[in-house]
């Protein structure tokens, strides 16, 4: 994932997001060109602080209606968000072969997955924020980009809160 950030302000202008690098022999080279007054930074490089996933789990928690895009779904029949929460980012997992049975309604169960590398634990930060912010933001496809926008500005190399 990468950004483009208003160099004075710190504002999140645009998100380019995937799970792969455009050009695999190239991997940190960035998809997106800054302009004037523009910085384009690395988002997958800050999903692994806490700040973010606490933001995330603490929203979660509070969250009392079920988004509007789950009529008609194969969620239909889930009774609260945070139910919800578990049974997308079980989906998400399992379709990509990654899931072990943890308990990752809470993050943090991501710490406790043995043997995945730096890279593979960002990938599954980036999977679980994708699917709760689907909740937070009642959007029915799993991109992060606005739940960033909303609730972060980019400073010295961080996400920090808004």
């Amino acid at each position: 994932m990468w950004a483009i950030c208003d160099t004075l302000s710190g504002e999140i202008l645009r998100v380019w997001e995937s799970e792969d690098p455009v050009d695999v022999e190239f991997p940190d080279e960035p998809p997106i060109a800054a302009t004037p007054g523009t910085t384009v930074f690395q988002i997958t490089d800050c999903l692994n602080d806490p700040t973010i996933w606490r933001m995330a789990h603490t929203q979660l928690q509070a969250v009392r209606t079920m988004p509007k895009w789950i009529a008609g779904s194969v969620y239909k029949d889930v009774t609260n968000p945070q139910a919800l929460a578990s049974a997308l980012i079980e989906r998400t997992f399992t379709k990509r072969g990654k899931w072990e049975k943890e308990d990752l309604t809470d993050i943090r169960g991501i710490d406790a997955i043995g043997n995945v590398s730096p890279q593979q634990r960002r990938w599954r930060y980036q999977l679980w924020l994708r699917e709760i912010s689907r909740i937070l933001e009642d959007r029915r496809r799993p991109k992060l980009g606005l739940f960033l926008q909303k609730r972060f500005k980019y400073q010295a190399g961080k996400l920090i809160n808004k």
